[in-house]
């Protein structure tokens, strides 16, 4: 291996030696908790304007009959058929319950009987926005900077979501929810890789943590709000005021110092680094040009870079891996989810122990994580929650009503685990790959994901294509397999806790030894060590 210049000094070591967790990055945290918290605000609304809404067909010849009239409980009317004179008339128009919804989607497009799956197809042009967004997100990221994506993500996250609420086409109402999700992956991602990026490695943890825990606050805000205002249209645009107020605060957010010395755009990063310092009460004292990156592995252009990852097989198969764990996740997370939305009962608590069960999950690996690593952590989660899911199957099938409080605590502690391996797999995926392709590698990552949550639609609704006790257990079948596999796979990655984030793609294959050099030979020698370059006197 070829000497190392020592006059280099390794990023992470100048930011533990400027502040790793000062105030300026307490500060710029606290503004990075801003966008998470707008994300499900917009995003998320459609669990409630595209909510079960309850309808039966409209009496013949009638005006103003009202959802609960007694003349409809006299008549033979159903939600989709009149029956009169002996004969069944399927209805073309609709009366809506407005006790728990006054105005919906639904109602608004009669997005039932015959097209009912329009709501399913609508739905998923939201998850083909997010899909495209996580795919584009890193080649964006990766050109332009972490900020500048930000900043325009949530415009275009606000946008469609205001503009949305005065249309009257339904074809323009799907291109706008898909542009919705696709701004308000890029929102999520790019923020979160900026908080990760600001802080030094031992504070990645809590930096994530805050960054999720300020996503389930939107969603209680959300909850809330939607609760007051059962008005799709009036929810969306009032959203769009809050996700507009908030713009400002982006005008006080730094861009990625690491993004700026991977790209060398040095000036720029000797002023933020300065600031830091400043700020932090500490001496910043080091030329910018010793400050080390690998210039061959960080400068090279971004599709080159992608070819480069591809011809090595450590990092090759290491992504296979994630891919394949994201897409278990988000198709078994989605999959929970809905099972929860079908547990009876309130639209608006249902989503209130939803959202706390997330919360929960994130206050355990808080004090978890950071004890026992990201690893062993991570396949627990997959295990558990692949289990659980296979549990409930049985609590389900053989139970019956007497043991609905058993499936309810299984669903719980599935969606749990499955909550904290969400927790970490972003985490894992940015310390696993080196800078110049963190955010491609989140990208394509979370797209395998995505990919999940689309196909979890499907898979859930096996149990109506197949019209037996299995059918009903093969969606819990699929989600549980595919945890316990992805659960499985996860024990061949490697522990990242502590380490630096991987400058290049030697840095990134290396992750999880302890490299020595004494003479001419290196030494590797396992464990969940810092990864430095260490030359022996």
């Amino acid at each position: 291996m070829a000497g190392l210049d020592q006059t280099k000094m390794n990023y992470d070591k100048l930011l533990m030696k400027i502040g790793g967790f000062g105030r300026f990055q307490k500060r710029m945290l606290a503004l990075l908790m801003i966008p998470p918290f707008l994300d499900p605000m917009t995003s998320y609304m459609l669990t409630f304007i595209l909510g079960d809404h309850k309808h039966r067909c409209q009496m013949p010849n009638t005006m103003g009959d009202p959802f609960n009239s007694t003349l409809n409980m006299a008549a033979n009317i159903s939600e989709c058929f009149v029956y009169q004179n002996g004969s069944t008339t399927a209805c073309n128009e609709w009366v809506y319950d407005q006790s728990q919804y006054k105005s919906t989607l639904i109602s608004t497009f009669d997005m039932v009987c015959d097209n009912k799956f329009v709501r399913s197809h609508t739905m998923l042009c939201h998850y083909i926005g997010i899909f495209c967004g996580a795919f584009t997100y890193g080649m964006f990221s990766d050109t332009l900077g972490r900020r500048p994506v930000l900043t325009t993500s949530l415009i275009g996250m606000m946008l469609p979501n205001l503009i949305r609420s005065f249309v009257s086409s339904l074809p323009l109402v799907g291109v706008l929810i898909f542009a919705n999700g696709y701004f308000s992956m890029l929102v999520y991602q790019s923020g979160y890789v900026l908080a990760t990026e600001l802080v030094d490695p031992s504070k990645r943890v809590f930096a994530n943590f805050a960054y999720y825990f300020s996503f389930c606050i939107g969603e209680y805000v959300l909850v809330i709000v939607a609760y007051f205002i059962r008005d799709w249209r009036i929810l969306g645009w009032s959203t769009s005021i809050v996700v507009g107020i908030f713009l400002t605060s982006l005008l006080f957010q730094k861009e990625s110092p690491r993004w700026l010395i991977a790209k060398r755009k040095l000036s720029r990063a000797e002023m933020i680094l300065k600031d830091i310092a400043k700020e932090n009460n500490a001496n910043f004292d080091i030329d910018i040009q010793k400050i080390k990156v690998d210039e061959t592995q960080e400068r090279v252009a971004f599709c080159t870079a992608v070819g480069e990852l591809f011809k090595s097989k450590v990092l090759t198969v290491r992504l296979a891996i994630f891919m394949f764990n994201w897409f278990s996740i988000s198709m078994t997370y989605f999959g929970i989810t809905m099972k929860v939305g079908n547990l009876g009962g309130d639209v608006y608590v249902n989503y209130l122990i939803s959202t706390s069960a997330e919360v929960i999950a994130l206050f355990i690996c808080l004090y978890v994580v950071e004890r026992l690593g990201r690893k062993k952590i991570f396949s627990a989660s997959m295990l558990i929650c692949g289990i659980g899911c296979l549990c409930t199957i049985f609590s389900s099938l053989y139970g019956g009503p007497s043991l609905h409080w058993l499936t309810i605590t299984l669903a719980m502690i599935g969606k749990l685990t499955i909550t904290v391996a969400y927790f970490n797999i972003y985490l894992m995926v940015a310390e696993n790959f080196p800078t110049n392709l963190r955010s491609f590698a989140i990208g394509i990552c979370s797209s395998s994901g995505y990919a999940g949550s689309m196909v979890s639609a499907y898979v859930g609704d096996l149990g109506v294509l197949v019209d037996t006790k299995f059918g009903v257990a093969l969606p819990l079948v699929i989600f549980g397999a595919f945890g316990i596999v992805a659960g499985l796979l996860s024990f061949a990655l490697p522990e990242t806790k502590n380490m630096p984030l991987p400058q290049s793609i030697q840095e990134a294959e290396n992750i999880s030894r302890k490299q020595y050099k004494d003479g001419g030979s290196v030494l590797y020698r396992n464990g969940a060590e810092i990864c430095l370059l260490v030359t022996k006197d």
